[in-house]
């Protein structure tokens, strides 16, 4: 399993503490609260570029309206999502927030003088946008 899709299945995993968690397909879940309204925890997202995710966005859009709550996706912000993002704006939705995610691969030791110890860290940069109806489209 690749370190981005084990990354994403740890934070639904995470996110399925506060929301509903289901899956729309192999590759699209859904995330959904009644007690916490906002996108956070009210989204759909793929784990998988989709090629054509049309169906899975309308299923999405419906399950999310009928509970009335604003549809909401968040995405990777890289090209196999062209598409999705394309399919997105089209339809009326805007990217309201982005956010980085920040790794540094290893570990390494804290300078002398620092309290707590080892600071471990671990590498990389991804970057997702969120929100209204994206991430990282």
């Amino acid at each position: 399993m690749s370190i981005e899709l084990s990354n994403e299945l740890n934070e639904l995993g995470w996110w399925s503490h506060w929301a509903h968690l289901s899956w729309l397909s192999k590759s699209c879940y859904r995330l959904g609260s009644r007690e916490f309204r906002e996108p956070l925890f009210n989204h759909a997202g793929f784990l998988r570029a989709k090629k054509t995710p049309d169906e899975l966005v309308t299923l999405a859009e419906s399950k999310y309206l009928g509970e009335g709550v604003d549809p909401a996706f968040f995405l990777q912000r890289l090209p196999e999502y062209a598409h999705t993002r394309k399919l997105l704006l089209d339809r009326g939705y805007t990217v309201t927030d982005r956010f980085l995610v920040l790794r540094l691969t290893g570990g390494r030791e804290r300078e002398e003088g620092s309290r707590g110890g080892a600071d471990q860290t671990r590498p990389g940069l991804r970057a997702k946008e969120t929100g209204g109806h994206p991430r990282n489209l």
